[in-house]
């Protein structure tokens, strides 16, 4: 089944060797389908999220923002970079057909 939408979210690791200070940076994608949402290896079933929110402390480009899954577990937060407003507007659109129902 092909993804609705999908939003590019980043995983930073700090890691410490000796005196050394290394930083990497590697992404993942969270795709929103008609019936769940993946996060990696996770599923998420749509009944079980209310809502998702963003927050971006700066306005520079490269500034990172934080993407609050909101579910019945509690918030769960991913770090972005690219705007997640077509994601967020593809999940509120989602959310609306489902409830219609």
């Amino acid at each position: 089944m092909k993804a609705l939408a999908a939003q590019r979210c980043i995983e930073i690791r700090r890691k410490i060797e000796c005196t050394v200070e290394r930083i990497t940076e590697t992404s993942f994608h969270m795709k929103l389908y008609s019936h769940e949402i993946t996060v990696k290896e996770e599923r998420i079933a749509m009944d079980r999220i209310y809502d998702i929110s963003y927050y971006r402390k700066s306005r520079e480009e490269d500034a990172i923002g934080f993407l609050y899954l909101h579910t019945n577990r509690g918030v769960q937060t991913y770090y972005v970079k690219d705007d997640p407003t077509q994601f967020i507007e593809a999940y509120r659109k989602l959310n609306e057909l489902n409830r219609r129902k």
